[in-house]
């Protein structure tokens, strides 16, 4: 995230999700985040999705939308800071995460988050740096992943989708609140707490 800085809002509605779908890739939940998008703005014209997902990643259906831009390549830091500037909001639909990167820098670039506030992304993100929205937990069900993870709700992401739309002037705030939060949770300072409370452990 120290590599990433707050960006000027951006024209327009832009969403944004990322993910690596390979080995496991079901738990980004990227097509259902396509899925909301299209429930949300079944026939608008001046709303965008864009998915970044990595080169060994199975491809995505958009439906044909039009609207729907995938990268399916990476990219180097100032090309993905770029895509974060890109965006209006980044619409974090995984079941869960152990930290969150591309979340956390999504944040430090000014872009408020929509998600759930569970598991590893509790950490750092709540509903007073962008739109947190409801869960249940359900079976994990594929090779990888064993126990319970958290499936967001269709109606909160879809209404928070909206509203990001309709209160523009909201979403720049929860933006630079999102960043302010995102300053401090460096590399550096980030090792320095984790190496902290491995020493609680004695490890």
């Amino acid at each position: 995230p120290a590599l990433f800085r707050l960006m000027p809002p951006v024209e327009g509605c832009v969403f944004g999700t990322a993910g690596a779908l390979d080995d496991g890739g079901l738990r980004k939940n990227v097509p259902k985040v396509i899925e909301w998008f299209r429930t949300a703005f079944p026939n608008d014209p001046d709303v965008r999705l864009r998915v970044k997902i990595t080169p060994a990643s199975p491809p995505v259906d958009t439906h044909g939308d039009p609207r729907i831009d995938v990268i399916h390549r990476s990219l180097s830091s100032g090309e993905l800071t770029e895509w974060y500037a890109s965006l209006t909001a980044f619409v974090n639909g995984s079941f869960g995460e152990g930290f969150g990167l591309h979340l956390l820098e999504a944040m430090a670039c000014g872009r408020p988050l929509i998600s759930t506030s569970f598991g590893g992304v509790s950490a750092f993100f709540d509903r007073t740096a962008g739109y947190e929205v409801g869960y249940r937990l359900v079976e994990a069900k594929n090779a990888i992943y064993s126990g319970n993870w958290a499936a967001p709700d269709d109606a909160d992401m879809i209404e928070a989708m909206r509203r990001v739309r309709r209160e523009k002037d909201e979403a720049i705030q929860f933006g630079i609140r999102a960043a302010e939060r995102a300053s401090s949770l460096t590399w550096v300072a980030m090792s320095g707490r984790l190496s902290e409370r491995l020493k609680d452990f004695a490890i």
